[in-house]
């Protein structure tokens, strides 16, 4: 799955918590910016079961972490 408007301090092991209690994740990949180093503020979660990605993506669009709305997809 897509998520976006991410903090900028957010990092691999922040999405991982977020998102483990839909389900086993096999991978996140997150972008870092090339020059600081940080997160761009998105990411790519892939979980084990489709259908936990889709509980996911429907439970999680539009929800707050940090005071930032994500857009999950």
């Amino acid at each position: 799955i897509y998520v976006s408007n991410l903090d900028y301090k957010t990092n691999e092991r922040d999405v991982k918590r977020i998102f483990e209690r839909f389900g086993a994740i096999k991978e996140v990949f997150m972008p870092l910016h090339p020059e600081f180093g940080r997160s761009r503020g998105f990411c790519f979660v892939t979980f084990a079961e489709e259908a936990d990605a889709a509980t996911a993506i429907e439970k999680m669009d539009g929800g707050d972490h940090e005071g930032r709305q994500l857009r999950v997809s």
